[in-house]
């Protein structure tokens, strides 16, 4: 049997000490058609940088010599890096990328091996790097 709900929007469940909120309306949820679409093309890492990144990446986190097979270590530095510009939740990265929970828990041990501070040092020094051959 439910309670009616009072002016302010709670629910008063017969003198047990607890009160229970209306639930918010839909029109306050977004939808996922509201959100933004994915682009097409993703952006990927150029094998010239992937070949300054990979060594560091398994001279930091080497992949273990048994259990489950590792996911592809250059498709969740994608995702990661995807994630970082975008903003997007980890749950919403699109699906060509590995799973979002192999994704954040990649993310999780770089940053507790300090390589994620590795791995974007590398990427900006190669940027400046770039621009810098460009402009001569």
């Amino acid at each position: 049997m439910s309670q009616p709900l009072s002016e302010d929007g709670t629910s008063n469940d017969g003198g047990a000490g607890r009160t229970r909120r209306a639930p918010r309306p839909a029109a306050n949820r977004r939808l996922r058609s509201e959100r933004q679409p994915v682009p097409t093309e993703l952006p990927r890492i150029p094998d010239g940088l992937w070949a300054k990144l990979d060594p560091l990446i398994q001279r930091y986190d080497p992949p273990a010599k048994v259990g489950r097979r590792r996911t592809n270590q250059r498709r969740v530095l994608d995702a990661i890096l995807y994630r970082l510009v975008t903003g997007c939740p980890w749950n919403e990265l699109p699906p060509t990328f590995p799973h979002p929970s192999a994704v954040y828990r990649t993310y999780q041990r770089w940053l507790r091996y300090r390589l994620m501070d590795e791995i974007l040092q590398v990427i900006i020094t190669s940027a400046q790097h770039a621009q810098t051959v460009q402009r001569n």
